[in-house]
């Protein structure tokens, strides 16, 4: 345990300031997410983020034997029923090849502990380009005014684009820090790498009882894995790979050790200081029921409390995640 961060909740405080752009920005997702049929030409309420779905399946999460005594005090069964969602990052569900490379990677066990469940959403671009929680919101308010207003007023719509690209340009001198550009480049040169192929990470940190840890999800070395996409698209792709292949992933961790961490999504944790916790396994064909599939949430907020995702820009997500939810789950 030694020199390992202990949670606190100071780590979680935001500013009345940001409090008030929270609650601005609620209200966008709320209209986003009502309008999302619409947009996305769905007959049904899409998320805010992370909207278009590639494929949904079901596995094993095995928990390593020799893992950390703090971490098997918490997940104390030797296996769990995990249920995974693959998804690209986009507001839209659109049809073809999508041009970024972002993707997600959320898992849920199931029957965790006290008929709670754990959910971990994991991303392939972990790092934000702003660490001013203030810069962040303005941003996603500017982004969701805009694509309300698209769709409402059409052409009009547009005039919200300098909006956009004021607030954008506000984040540039903290995007173009070495480790956030640096990835940015890595990412844009890998946009024909498979999505199951990408490293995933936690977006900042969690508790883990008492302490701060992040997670880190590693592909297995599957020559299946190394094809490039080619005409295929992304979602094509990951399930052709899913019908086919078993896969075994690689589930880690790695303890918080420098406070300032906690709250700085520019840089990345040094990854030969995560230790494996697990072995996350899909077996050929473990497709879910694309219907109930889509109501499902991984919100990490719904998380037994010694579980909770933390940090100032996470405790933002909290508030976005239970509106978009919400939203979602009323009946068209």
């Amino acid at each position: 345990m030694k020199n390992r961060i202990q949670f606190s909740e100071k780590y979680n405080e935001l500013t009345d300031h940001e409090h008030r752009l929270l609650d601005k920005a609620a209200v966008l997702v709320k209209k986003f997410v009502e309008l999302s049929p619409k947009i996305s030409k769905t007959n049904y309420r899409t998320r805010d983020a992370h909207a278009k779905r590639y494929a949904d399946v079901h596995g094993t999460l095995k928990i390593n034997s020799v893992a950390d005594a703090n971490f098997k005090q918490i997940f104390s069964e030797s296996s769990y029923t995990v249920v995974i969602r693959i998804s690209n990052a986009a507001m839209q569900v659109t049809a073809g090849k999508d041009v970024a490379p972002a993707y997600g990677f959320s898992i849920k066990l199931l029957k965790f502990k006290d008929s709670k469940e754990f959910n971990l959403p994991l991303v392939n671009f972990p790092l934000f380009p702003t660490n001013s929680v203030s810069k962040f919101l303005k941003l996603f308010i500017a982004l969701n005014s805009y694509k309300i207003s698209k769709k409402k007023y059409g052409i009009l719509g547009n005039f919200k684009i300098p909006g956009v690209l004021i607030k954008l340009g506000s984040t540039v001198p903290d995007a173009f820090k070495g480790p956030v550009l640096k990835n940015m480049i890595k990412t844009a040169f890998n946009k024909d790498k498979n999505p199951l192929a990408f490293t995933y990470h936690s977006v900042g940190c969690y508790r883990m009882g008492d302490f701060i840890v992040k997670f880190m999800l590693e592909p297995p070395r599957d020559k299946a894995l190394s094809k490039k996409l080619k005409n295929k698209t992304q979602k094509e792709a990951v399930n052709e790979i899913f019908l086919k292949n078993k896969l075994v992933f690689s589930l880690k961790m790695q303890y918080c050790r420098n406070e300032e961490l906690v709250n700085d999504l520019s840089k990345m944790w040094p990854k030969k200081k995560f230790i494996e916790i697990g072995k996350l396994t899909i077996e050929p064909e473990s497709f879910l029921n694309p219907e109930k599939a889509e109501v499902l949430s991984y919100n990490p907020f719904e998380n037994p409390e010694f579980l909770m995702p933390v940090g100032r820009m996470q405790k933002t997500r909290e508030k976005i995640y239970k509106v978009s939810v919400d939203t979602r789950r009323i009946k068209i």
